[in-house]
């Protein structure tokens, strides 16, 4: 079977938003075509190529969602324990980024400039599109300080961790020397190589420890405005002293959603939500899920993922899917369908899943 293209001269790579630079007018985004289902039992890589057992997910029984912000609008979502976040247009080449209590939404703006994408640690804020990324505050930020304005377009991942951020960087389709670069966010001209010689490195996650990312591999096929990649992999390295990067999982063809918990690391490949031991896995992932249609927007915490699920590839509608990681009940919708052909991320904190309506609104529910 022929593996997923990965839309790269856009806003979607391997079906996932990778940057806004010019936000859209509605309230979320494409869902991009995933590849047929090519896994074949737990425990097997992307070249085996038989067809899995399908899984099946129970529907939404108890859907008691509510309203956080009606007609928000927004493109991206983040969250914490007492706050929402939230990208929307303000003008052409131009987001808001905004936020308002959780229980009793009052919008108030932080941020209005050329970003979009949105990360959260502690209080620290930061958002980035190809181009440029800037650091803010929870607090507010007037227009934000600069953090990569040299980057020229080449940015495809970013990460905040207790003392740095980090981003994939790959110039002008360099994808053999591409690399995972870190800066203090407080002088990030200073900014430094954290692993060199990348092929198609694209999301990044970290913590005060580690960091990890996906690697695309050598471009197979392409188009005007894609390029299907080949034998990608997932890779880790500590945040003080890397090498090159270890590989964790090998021959991931098109894996993106890049996630952890504390203990391991998830991602999506086609239909497929799979998991890796943050100390590594023998080189082959274990696989958690196999859907028909579309997956994508995958969170993780300690005792579950959460994800959309689009039963028909490249169609509406779509519903959000709580999959819990030690297996003890099946798969369940946790929202009702959603009508549109487009969907944005969703974002968890310690009690509840948001995400965006297909009428604008910012919606959640409990986990």
């Amino acid at each position: 079977m022929r593996a997923a293209a990965c839309v790269l001269v856009g806003i979607v790579a391997c079906g996932r938003v990778v940057t806004e630079v010019t936000p859209p007018d509605d309230a979320s985004l494409p869902i991009d075509a995933h590849a047929d289902v090519v896994t074949s039992d737990s425990t097997v890589d992307a070249t085996d190529g038989a067809d899995a057992a399908l899984t099946t997910y129970l529907p939404c029984t108890s859907c008691d969602a509510s309203v956080v912000l009606a007609n928000a609008h927004a493109f991206r979502l983040a969250v914490d324990e007492t706050n929402v976040y939230w990208s929307a247009n303000a003008q052409q080449y131009s987001s808001i980024i905004s936020k308002c209590p959780i229980d009793a939404c009052t919008p108030e703006t932080l941020f209005t400039g050329y970003a979009g994408n949105i990360a959260l640690h502690g209080t620290n804020l930061y958002t980035w599109t190809h181009e440029i990324a800037y650091a803010c505050t929870t607090n507010g930020c007037d227009a934000g300080t600069v953090l990569n304005a040299t980057v020229n377009d080449g940015v495809f991942g970013f990460a905040a961790s207790g003392t740095s951020v980090l981003w994939s960087e790959q110039l002008d389709f360099d994808w053999q020397h591409a690399s995972i670069r870190a800066c203090d966010p407080s002088s990030c001209d200073a900014s430094v190589t954290v692993a060199a010689n990348q092929p198609a490195p694209r999301d990044v996650v970290a913590d005060d420890a580690s960091v990890f990312w996906i690697n695309l591999g050598e471009p197979v096929d392409g188009g005007i405005d894609w390029i299907d990649y080949g034998d990608g992999g997932i890779f880790s390295c500590a945040m003080d002293a890397c090498d090159g990067g270890l590989e964790l999982a090998a021959h991931e063809t098109n894996a993106y959603s890049l996630v952890t918990n504390s203990s391991s690391v998830f991602w999506l490949r086609g239909g497929s939500i799979l998991r890796c031991k943050q100390s590594g896995c023998g080189g082959k992932s274990d696989v958690l899920a196999t859907f028909a249609g579309d997956v994508d927007a995958l969170v993780v915490d300690d005792v579950a993922a959460y994800f959309v699920v689009a039963d028909v590839p490249n169609a509406a509608p779509w519903r959000i899917i709580k999959l819990l990681l030690d297996g003890s009940a099946p798969p369940a919708a946790i929202t009702n369908d959603e009508k549109s052909y487009y969907f944005s991320n969703i974002a968890i904190n310690s009690q509840d899943v948001f995400w965006i309506a297909t009428n604008g609104d910012i919606m959640k529910t409990s986990k």
